[in-house]
């Protein structure tokens, strides 16, 4: 049996809930996406924001769209050389989940490519 449960606000989670061996087990199931927006950013070797923060976001995908150029990924502020979380290399993909602050990127060269990137909210 899945129940929604809905706070003061209209917030709402999913709790799927069992019976196994006479014990009461509950898990709360993830929020789910029903919105998309896309969107694209031009390859730069400066830093740049790629997503703004977004209280509302689920899941971010990041495709990074170039022939050359590896993508650095923040989630802690400016990129720099030594302050990433992650590097896509060309043709790269992440999935980004619960994280709803600022995702920040640049890349290691210049080109003409871009980060395709898709933004999931309720």
């Amino acid at each position: 049996m899945t129940l929604v449960v809905r706070d003061g606000n209209g917030s709402s989670q999913n709790i799927k809930t069992a019976t196994i061996g006479g014990e009461l087990l509950q898990v709360v199931l993830p929020a789910l996406g029903t919105t998309a927006a896309i969107t694209h950013v031009a390859q730069a070797t400066a830093d740049g924001v790629l997503l703004a923060s977004n209280t509302s976001r689920i899941r971010a995908r990041i495709y990074n769209d170039t022939a050359a150029g590896n993508l650095k990924i923040s989630l802690n502020g400016a990129v720099t050389s030594t302050n990433y979380s992650v590097v896509l290399a060309p043709g790269g993909y992440i999935e980004i989940d619960d994280y709803t602050g600022a995702i920040h990127g640049l890349w290691d060269a210049s080109g003409t490519g871009q980060a395709m990137i898709t933004e999931t909210t309720p």
